[in-house]
């Protein structure tokens, strides 16, 4: 039973890896990359560890030691992630953090080795057990209590715009939802001289179960999903419509121009034009209608849009790649630090 649960919850996890490893080559969003690591990382470590090597009588003893350096592998991509999504170039303490989940990982293997050790008697191998137990709980705590701290301060700038779809800020509770059930999982392991060493473990393994679930909700996001979380109509204020889509085309026009020959006005014609592609009419009125109903799907596709890219091109733009990967950043900031179409 327990390998079933296993293998389920890190299907779930690498299936939400692999769609961000696909998201984040299609619209060239490093930062992806690295959620995308964490969640592979720690879904194929827990397979090897749980399903192959706690299978083989001889290397028993061994899959707990693989589990958790797949565990502080994960964590530390979750550390470099948090930097580029949530302060995006300027300063973190992300080498501070690092630098302690490596040391808490050093600790992890030499206490595994020591509780390996034959010549060690019961005794000595359950304090051992203990030690490494602990340094696990200490090489998750700073990356998901950081990535936490993150994602609720973000959530907290954004739950109360209503300019925001619904969806994103659920996407937003779930990022928190699963970073509280991993510090959880952290403290557990932390609290293992009370608890003891198979309890411990026992706990920490549930907390698993709230946090996966939750990671792959929100990474990989079901339509049907995302189309409950959206059930509730959104109230958009009276003073807003008309100003929304004029705000958005400048910022996004401010971001692509940086160091680029192409003008702002240059870029405000590509986008309406490109709008004009895809609506089929060049009517102004009708593009002002249309621009009224994007949402942030269709900021996110339109920005994809070659022809949008073309008309960049023609425009003199010489470096088209990095001007719409610019974009996206403001896109993203506009709407959602994490605010990802995985589709």
């Amino acid at each position: 039973m327990q390998i079933v649960i296993v293998l389920i919850l890190s299907v779930l996890q690498l299936s939400a890896g692999l769609r961000l490893i696909q998201v984040a080559r299609r619209d060239r969003m490093d930062n992806l990359g690295w959620l995308a690591a964490a969640f592979s990382i720690a879904a194929v470590f827990y397979i090897l560890a749980w399903v192959v090597i706690g299978q083989m009588p001889g290397l028993r003893g061994w899959n707990v030691f693989i589990a958790i350096i797949g565990e502080t592998l994960s964590a530390i991509c979750i550390l470099f992630f948090t930097h580029a999504t949530f302060y995006q170039g300027r300063s973190s303490p992300r080498w501070i953090y690092a630098t302690l989940t490596i040391l808490a990982a050093v600790g992890v293997v030499w206490f595994n080795l020591q509780n390996l050790n034959p010549t060690n008697d019961a005794d000595q191998r359950t304090f051992f057990q203990l030690g490494m137990t602990m340094m696990v709980g200490v090489a998750k705590f700073f990356p998901w209590s950081w990535h936490l701290w993150a994602g609720w301060q973000s959530y907290a700038q954004v739950s109360v715009s209503q300019d925001i779809e619904n969806w994103i800020k659920g996407r937003y509770r779930l990022v928190i939802g699963y970073s509280i059930a991993m510090v959880t999982g952290s403290l557990i392991l932390l609290a293992a001289p009370l608890l003891g060493f198979n309890v411990a473990n026992s706990l920490t393994g549930l907390t698993l179960i709230f946090a996966i679930v939750p990671q792959f909700l929100a990474w990989v996001m079901p339509e049907p999903y995302r189309k409950w979380l959206n059930r509730a109509p959104r109230v958009v204020p009276k003073a807003q419509p008309q100003q929304r889509p004029q705000l958005m085309i400048t910022a996004l026009s401010t971001a692509m121009i940086q160091d680029s020959p192409v003008t702002s006005m240059a870029c405000h014609f590509a986008i309406r034009q490109t709008i004009s592609q895809i609506i089929g009419s060049e009517d102004a009125k009708a593009i002002d209608q249309y621009l009224q109903t994007m949402g942030y799907n269709e900021w996110e596709s339109l920005l994809r849009d070659t022809g949008l890219r073309q008309l960049l091109i023609n425009s003199g733009a010489t470096d088209v790649n990095l001007m719409l990967q610019r974009a996206r950043n403001i896109l993203i900031e506009k709407q959602s630090l994490l605010t990802m179409t995985v589709q």
